[in-house]
């Protein structure tokens, strides 16, 4: 059993989280029968410049990397390959200098929501629908221990 696996079947028993009980069997059954484009995501994955960085900002746009650490060829490669894996729905978000352009301004989101949510310091949070994950990104800005996504969409 991989880390994943206990780590799903170690939540599992909580009585906080039962919908863990279904999941595990979910996800064999995805990787036994993928979406139809897996292959070609998990392709466009492997193709991506292997780039290195300690540097994650998080605030309105979610940057990762610094612009310095990747050449003018490594985001031209970047962005021919990550515009195969759109649609980007939800950021927005920076990847060494190279700016994201998704559907929707999810920080402009954020700034009405988060004046409503409570405390999230030291909470676990659940996001259903997370997308790209960019609202996970701004929980752990706002002190989340840790944070979940999940998505009925195989892209996301």
């Amino acid at each position: 059993m991989n880390m994943f696996a206990q780590d799903l079947s170690a939540l599992a028993q909580s009585p906080h989280h039962p919908w863990l009980t279904t999941l595990p069997q979910q996800l064999s059954d995805f990787l036994q029968s993928p979406h139809g484009e897996f292959k070609k995501w998990q392709r466009v994955l492997k193709q991506l410049p292997s780039l290195a960085t300690d540097h994650v900002s998080l605030g309105d746009t979610v940057k990762v990397g610094l612009p310095e650490q990747a050449s003018d060829s490594d985001r031209a490669r970047m962005n021919g390959l990550l515009k195969q894996l759109q649609p980007w729905r939800k950021g927005p978000f920076d990847l060494f200098g190279l700016s994201i352009d998704t559907e929707w301004r999810s920080d402009w989101k954020w700034q009405r929501v988060q004046p409503h949510l409570n405390n999230l310091k030291g909470h676990q949070v659940l996001d259903v629908g997370c997308g790209s994950g960019y609202h996970l990104w701004r929980m752990l800005e706002a002190g989340a221990a840790e944070v979940w996504g999940i998505d009925p969409g195989e892209l996301f």
